[in-house]
């Protein structure tokens, strides 16, 4: 039997499992994810015609998947969790252990803050991957001023959990970074940076890992563009007079990142491919994050990181920033911050 193990999901505004399937021949079954559907038992039909068996558990260990295979065949059932209560008394007892000696570091407070960073709005959508944050606004100012580099760019999908207001522990930062990226910097072009916020926001309004949280930087999308041609407007901050100033193509800049991003080209950032490496210096994206904020915040929010910046601008159409005098207006789209629910017309002087 063939068992293809996939993170590619039944999303059906991405290339999606149903699609390889379609394409290819042998698969008896996939075990899905990427998409959290839960789906116990589904057949999709491969080029050959043949039945291919597609089931995927959901999210967050919802519910346990059990492939059964015997003569008369293939199949499959969602066992939840709530309702599964065997154990294993070793495995118990390792568990135990593990948390014990974990638990003072996991629950040592890192800070304290007066309001949510957040992931995902009111209602429930994961803004994260399709707007500016201030959660992602804190990643990566942090990368940027703890590894000194010119921007710093982070994926919204490797931000994992919303901080709520209080007491935060470095558990709480562990939920948000969860997967011992370490921090890194390159040397690369503006040519390359403006490639990089191009492929970010390529498949803006949908939701996309890529979606970029920035530091040092600001800049405009064009909505109505086309796609590797929306961006505009990108300007980096100067490190002497803090002013803000247009992106140079030929200029070499130093962008922070993860490994993720910078290394092993993640999320389709294949323009890092054989940058050339400032600093890799093993650090992790999670001790990056705590010691801004124990170093640079000195362990309290008070108000700073409370809004969103507006370092990220949605437009319909290309504006000028180089207006002599008089009025000129924009539509500026809801995802330009978390905080405005419908577009809203602002008149510029």
């Amino acid at each position: 039997y063939v068992i293809a193990l996939s993170h590619v999901g039944d999303d059906e505004n991405e290339y999606n499992t149903i699609d390889i399937v379609a394409e290819t021949m042998g698969i008896d079954v996939v075990l899905d994810a990427h998409s959290h559907s839960v789906i116990e038992s589904n057949i999709l039909i491969d080029k050959a015609g043949n039945e291919v068996l597609h089931t995927s558990t959901g999210t967050k260990f919802a519910n346990i998947g059990k492939l059964i295979i015997t003569e008369d065949g293939i199949t499959s059932e969602l066992i939840s969790l709530e309702e599964y209560t065997k154990t294993d008394p070793v495995v118990d007892e390792c568990i135990e252990q593990i948390m014990a000696e974990y638990s003072e570091v996991g629950n040592k407070k890192v800070a304290d803050c007066g309001f949510d960073l957040i992931t995902h709005d009111p209602d429930g959508n994961r803004i994260i991957r399709i707007s500016e944050t201030n959660l992602g606004n804190l990643i990566s100012d942090a990368l940027r001023n703890v590894l000194g580099a010119d921007i710093a760019y982070f994926n919204g999908g490797a931000i994992r959990s919303d901080v709520k207001s209080g007491e935060i522990t470095f558990n709480d930062l562990l939920n948000v970074l969860p997967f011992n990226n370490t921090g890194v910097v390159v040397r690369v072009s503006g040519k390359t940076v403006l490639e990089m916020l191009e492929t970010a926001v390529a498949k803006w309004p949908l939701e996309n890992a890529n979606f970029p949280h920035v530091s040092g930087m600001t800049f405009s999308v064009n909505t109505l563009g086309e796609e590797n041609n929306r961006v505009y407007n990108v300007k980096i901050a100067n490190s002497e007079s803090g002013k803000y100033e247009a992106l140079d193509p030929e200029k070499m800049y130093t962008v922070a990142s993860s490994s993720f991003i910078l290394i092993e080209c993640g999320d389709g950032m294949s323009m890092f491919e054989g940058a050339e490496i400032v600093s890799d210096t093993g650090i992790l994206d999670i001790e990056v994050l705590e010691n801004y904020i124990i170093d640079e915040l000195g362990g309290d929010f008070g108000e700073r990181y409370k809004e969103t910046d507006y370092r990220i601008t949605f437009t319909e159409g290309v504006i000028s920033t180089d207006q002599d005098g008089g009025n000129y207006a924009v539509w500026i789209i809801a995802a330009a911050a978390p905080c405005l629910r419908q577009p809203v017309w602002l008149s510029c002087l």
